[in-house]
């Protein structure tokens, strides 16, 4: 029986940044009211970590899909900084601040 997304194919690839974007969204709607980081600008951290890997997936599902390098490169960097956008924008309703300085985090850890 064929697999439903077989291995390599570009499906596949855009799963996995759907699910990782998913979690993000369910992540990014959680408050923290009371986490004190024992790291200075920890949460800058975090939201490089979590578009490394957001643009790593973007960047695989585009080159599947068969896009030039160069595409590929501007097409994962406005996903990255619009989805950032989107979250910073979505956390000021659910109780989080909204951080320019976090947007910002977001577009370098894509470029990482």
């Amino acid at each position: 029986m064929p697999a439903i997304l077989p291995p390599g194919s570009p499906s596949r690839a855009w799963l996995a940044v759907a699910v990782w974007m998913a979690l993000t969204v369910v992540l990014s709607s959680i408050p923290f009211h009371r986490v004190q980081p024992s790291v200075s600008d920890a949460d800058k951290h975090v939201h490089a970590a979590i578009y490394c890997v957001m643009a790593v997936l973007c960047a695989r599902a585009w080159t599947r899909h068969g896009s030039p390098q160069g595409a590929m490169v501007e097409r994962t960097m406005a996903m990255a900084l619009i989805f950032g956008a989107l979250m910073e924008l979505m956390q000021s309703y659910v109780g989080r601040q909204m951080s320019l300085a976090d947007w910002v985090a977001d577009g370098v850890g894509a470029v990482i």
